[in-house]
C-alpha cells in the first residue's frame, strides 16, 4: 500500500504526464491573414487540377483518400506559416501526431474544397494562376486497432494559367 505522500507525489505525476500529452501546441502566428494575398482563388482560372491521393500502408497496400475532403490552399505568407506548424517542415504528419491549430476565422473562405471519390481520385476545375496547397487526410483503423494510422498530407501545384490540364499525386512517404 502506498503511503499518502507517494499517493501525492504519484498524482502530481500522473497530472503532469496528462498536462504535456494533451497540451494543443501554441505558436506565435507569423504572419497575419491577409484576404489580398489569397484572393486569387476567387478569380475563375481556365485550368482543371485533376489528382489522385493515398498513402501505402506497411504491408505496403495502397490506402486511396476515399471520400475525403481536398483543400486548396493558396500559398500566402499566412498559409506558409501554418502549414509549416502544421507539417513540422515536412509534407505528411502521422495520425497521431495531427495538432489542432485554430486559423484566423476569414481563412477558410478562401480555400477551396472538394471531395475524393472511391479511388481517391480528386478534382478541382477553373483554376486561376497562383501557387497553391493541395492537402488531405488519409486514414484508416486496422481491425482490431484502437487508434487510426495514416495520416495527413500535402503538396504544392503551380498554376501558370497557360495550361489546361495539371495532372497531380500526393502521397505521403
Amino acid at each position: 500500500m502506498l503511503s499518502r505522500s507517494m499517493r501525492r507525489h504519484s498524482l502530481r505525476g500522473a497530472a503532469l504526464i496528462t498536462a504535456v500529452l494533451c497540451a494543443t501546441p501554441s505558436y506565435a502566428q507569423e504572419a497575419d491573414f491577409d484576404p489580398k494575398a489569397a484572393a486569387f482563388i476567387h478569380k475563375e482560372g481556365k485550368t482543371t487540377i485533376e489528382g489522385h491521393a493515398f498513402l501505402r500502408r506497411p504491408d505496403n497496400v495502397p490506402e486511396n483518400a476515399v471520400g475525403q475532403v481536398v483543400r486548396l490552399i493558396p500559398v500566402t505568407p499566412y498559409s506558409e506559416a501554418r502549414f509549416a506548424h502544421f507539417y513540422n517542415g515536412k509534407k505528411y504528419v502521422p495520425a497521431w501526431q495531427i495538432p489542432k491549430i485554430e486559423a484566423d476565422p476569414e481563412y477558410a473562405s478562401f480555400t477551396r474544397t472538394t471531395t475524393s471519390d472511391s479511388n481517391g481520385r480528386f478534382t478541382f476545375d477553373n483554376v486561376a494562376p497562383g501557387k497553391y496547397f493541395v492537402a488531405t487526410q488519409i486514414m484508416w483503423r486496422p481491425k482490431g486497432n484502437l487508434f487510426s494510422e495514416g495520416g495527413a498530407l500535402y503538396d504544392i501545384v503551380n498554376v501558370t494559367g497557360k495550361e489546361k490540364k495539371v495532372k497531380f499525386v500526393l502521397t505521403g512517404p
